[in-house]
């Protein structure tokens, strides 16, 4: 009996995350206690990639779910369809411009650099 309370006791102490992904932040250790509602990692998913930027959304022609042409920094003969996911309407006041997120459809790694290719308003 002593056993199989231990297991369960040992099982309910382990924390998984509800997909494969990349741990980004860690904010506690092993062996320190966690509080409810206390953060203990900042994850995300190795699936989907966003790129996150800010672009002035008074120049160029995007909206909602408008389909954007990206190329990697690295690999610049190579382009990948990206879908804005985000689209603040509302100006940053530190950058002036919209933050933006864009869902990237290709192979790029956490941290690169991406081209991001629009219009100009008419």
């Amino acid at each position: 009996m002593n056993t199989a309370l231990a297991g369960e006791s040992t099982e309910y102490n382990i924390i998984r995350a509800p997909y494969d992904g990349i741990v980004l932040d860690k904010y506690s250790e092993v062996g320190m206690v966690a509080g409810a509602g206390v953060p203990i990692l900042r994850v995300t998913s190795n699936k989907s990639k966003l790129a996150k930027v800010y672009i002035d959304n008074s120049i160029y022609e995007y909206t909602m779910d408008s389909h954007l042409t990206l190329q990697l920094e690295r690999d610049s003969d190579v382009s990948y369809t990206g879908r804005v996911t985000l689209l603040q309407k509302q100006k940053d006041p530190l950058y002036n411009k919209n933050y933006t997120e864009i869902r990237v459809d290709g192979d790029a790694t956490l941290g690169e650099k991406i081209k991001v290719f629009l219009e100009r308003k008419k």
